[in-house]
Formats: C-alpha cells, sequence, structure tokens
C-alpha cells in the first residue's frame, strides 16, 4: 500500500512541477506502473482520494494536446473510466452525475477503441436504465447496451435482458 502512494505521490509531484509537460514519460516502465497501481487503488477506499486526483491530473495533462499517441489516448479514456468507477461506488466520493460525465467523456476518447470490453457503455446504459446520475432513459440505454454487448461487453447481456423484460417496449 504504501509502494501505491509513493508511486501516485511522485507522479503527482511531477506534473505539479512541470515534468509532464514534455509528455516523454507516457511510454516509461514507471508510468505503466503508475497505471497498474491506479487500477488496483481503485477498490481500497482509503487511495480513493489519491486516484481520483491522479485520474484528473491525467486527463488534465492529455486532454487538450493534440496529436496524441495511441498510447495518450488510451491513458486518456481508462483514466475517465476510472474517475466515473469513484465517482459511482466510493461511499465517500458518490457523486453520481460526475460519474455520468466521466463515462461519457471515456467513450467520446475512444474507451471501446482502446479496450477489449467497453465499459464505460456499458455503465452508462446501467445509469440511463436506472436514472442515477441522469433521467431514465430506456432507449438510450437499451441502445448503448446493444453497442457494448456488440463491443465485446457480455455484461451488458444482462443489463439488456433485465430492461427488455421490464421495458419490452424500448427493445423494439
Amino acid at each position: 500500500m504504501k509502494r501505491i502512494v509513493l508511486v501516485i505521490s511522485v507522479l503527482l509531484m511531477l506534473v505539479q512541477n512541470g515534468f509532464a509537460s514534455d509528455y516523454s514519460y507516457m511510454d516509461t516502465k514507471w508510468f505503466q506502473e503508475v497505471l497498474k497501481c491506479e487500477k488496483e487503488a481503485v477498490s481500497r477506499e482509503s487511495l480513493k482520494t489519491a486516484t481520483v486526483q491522479y485520474c484528473l491530473n491525467v486527463i488534465d495533462i492529455l486532454k487538450d494536446r493534440n496529436n496524441r499517441t495511441d498510447n495518450e489516448q488510451k491513458y486518456l479514456a481508462e483514466s475517465y473510466y476510472n474517475a466515473g468507477v469513484i465517482y459511482g461506488m466510493s461511499q465517500k466520493y458518490k457523486k453520481p452525475k460526475l460519474e455520468v460525465k466521466m463515462y461519457q467523456k471515456a467513450i467520446k476518447h475512444g474507451d471501446c477503441e482502446y479496450s477489449d470490453h467497453c465499459a464505460s457503455k456499458n455503465n452508462l446504459a446501467y445509469a440511463y436504465h436506472w436514472g442515477e446520475g441522469v433521467s431514465k432513459n430506456h432507449i438510450k440505454a437499451y441502445e448503448l447496451y446493444k453497442s457494448a454487448l456488440k463491443n465485446g461487453n457480455q455484461n451488458a447481456q444482462k443489463g439488456l435482458e433485465l430492461l427488455c423484460k421490464k421495458s419490452p417496449w424500448a427493445c423494439k
């Protein structure tokens, strides 16, 4: 746990001191390790504050940069997705509207192109299905579930079945 906090702290320090402006570190081994630690930290309540800040810093570094590499684009999409997960699951930081916004941005920045599970679309479909952070919209939920399933997210099948069972009119 100390290692994860240390790695995230180092990254935050580098970002704040301007090292991040040259982007050369994005493909380094230690940056890959930071990403691994970040994913592990998502499930630990005690590290969620640092993880949210880390995700937002990666987003801030990359969002306005033109000509992003594929790896940078992937990091950006993953960071939006991970921030959405934290805003949705954390008891302390639960913010459904921000969760939805992060998933929308992850989709916009290529979550489905850079992952094999298209989780942002599935999670956004869930939000529309149940009205968490957005108004309920079963038609939009249906479209997102179908798209996520088409992109390989098997969890979307469960949401789709439940939606179509309860609201068959939305699934036509």
